[in-house]
């Protein structure tokens, strides 16, 4: 029985995590879980996302931007200022392009 709740316990971690990519991008830096700049080569960024319609295809690094704060599981304020310590996104249309490293996200 122990085993049992562990690897539901496990299944639902894993689950939520790579489910956890619905967005709202925020005008407000300070309302943001996570600030980021978009750079036009796919080289020269951290992540590369790709933006999706349907909720279905919602994973790691595959972002839904919602409506509201409240449906969003991550907020994004994207910076028009480069700087070091921000985090570089590409937002790419092919899904074999997408790179995802979670540890860089601080949320």
């Amino acid at each position: 029985m122990k085993r049992l709740i562990i690897l539901c316990t496990f299944i639902f971690f894993s689950t939520y995590e790579s489910k956890a990519q619905k967005v709202y991008y925020t005008n407000t830096e300070t309302d943001a879980d996570l600030v980021v700049y978009e750079v036009d080569e796919k080289t020269d960024a951290d992540i590369a996302i790709k933006e999706v319609d349907s909720e279905s295809d919602v994973r790691k690094g595959f972002w839904k931007e919602v409506e509201t704060i409240n449906d969003a599981d991550i907020t994004v304020y994207i910076s028009d200022t480069e700087t070091t310590d921000i985090l570089k996104i590409f937002f790419t249309e092919y899904n074999d392009e997408v790179r995802f490293d979670a540890d860089l996200l601080d949320i």
